[in-house]
């Protein structure tokens, strides 16, 4: 047998595996069920209420579990393999077929370590949801859902790349960042290519009462107020602009709203994130009538 045709029998026998072994089907559920849980979760403005919707954290145990027997599964993973592999037709010698053995062994192994990078990752930001984040962090846990999210949409694409060609499978996982983007964390909210930073954004905008659809690399167009006022944050070359349009029937808004902040001049602000926070808890007091004061003159006192 050539090489070429043992490749080819490992690439048959994986496929077959992949499809039929429970390892991967039981993943395959439980990756459905926590996205499932996810969209319930982020449709919540309370971190309590996201942490009831994730069910009680099911998915750390069932990852644990996985992750704690991931010999086991390797050789219950070469078992499927080799009787896939046993129907092979016709003659083969010892050596290939020590070399098919060796091959498969590899495959199973490796497979089983790529399947825990993403259940190791998604089980540690789970698990720091659940232990570290506080009921008034509603921001930080946003942003724990939307690294859950990604990282199951990249292990969606790796499984479905499983059952057409190993090759496949492993370029996304080379490909893949995930690793390092979740260790990217910009404290200052000012880098909007992290869609990290724009999940933060909308988290923030939400909690203050900000009606916001979506958050791209350029900002957002949004609402506020009973009325529907409109709020845009506009982002370029380091600079954040905000407009936003008279709020009818308050006394405190007498014409459009033109704010903004540049990392070249903080000034008294030492970051977009607490110019932003400030900014809207000043626009909240205005809109739902905690202060009367006119909110341009708010807005010049607070140097905003």
């Amino acid at each position: 047998m050539k090489k070429e045709d043992v490749e080819k029998h490992v690439n048959s026998a994986v496929k077959w595996a992949a499809t039929e072994h429970y390892y991967f089907k039981e993943l395959f559920d439980d990756l459905n069920k926590l996205k499932a849980a996810l969209a319930v979760g982020k449709e919540n403005e309370a971190v309590r209420d996201i942490k009831e919707a994730l069910g009680d954290f099911r998915y750390i145990s069932r990852a644990e579990t996985r992750l704690q027997s991931q010999e086991q599964h390797v050789e219950q993973f070469i078992e499927k393999l080799l009787d896939h592999e046993a129907k092979i037709d016709g003659k083969i010698s010892v050596r290939t077929m020590q070399h098919l053995l060796q091959r498969l062994h590899e495959e199973a192994a490796q497979l089983i370590a790529d399947s825990s990078r993403y259940e190791g990752k998604i089980k540690e930001l789970l698990t720091h949801l659940h232990d570290e984040i506080k009921d008034h962090e509603f921001e930080q846990a946003q942003q724990v859902l939307q690294q859950v999210e990604e990282l199951i949409t990249d292990a969606e694409k790796w499984l479905a790349a499983l059952l057409i060609d190993i090759k496949r499978a492993k370029k996304i996982i080379v490909d893949s960042n995930f690793d390092k983007e979740i260790k990217r964390e910009d404290l200052g909210l000012e880098d909007f290519s992290n869609p990290q930073t724009r999940a933060a954004i909308k988290a923030l905008a939400i909690n203050y009462g900000v009606t916001v659809g979506s958050v791209n690399e350029q900002g957002f167009s949004a609402s506020f107020g009973k009325h529907g006022a409109t709020i845009s944050l506009n982002v370029r070359n380091g600079r954040f602009g905000i407009t936003c349009t008279r709020l009818e029937s308050n006394s405190s808004f007498h014409r459009n709203i033109n704010a903004g902040y540049s990392i070249l001049k903080r000034y008294s602000y030492p970051s977009f994130k607490a110019y932003f926070i400030r900014f809207l808890e000043v626009l909240q007091e205005a809109v739902e009538m905690r202060s009367r004061k006119d909110i341009h003159k708010r807005l010049l006192e607070e140097k905003l």
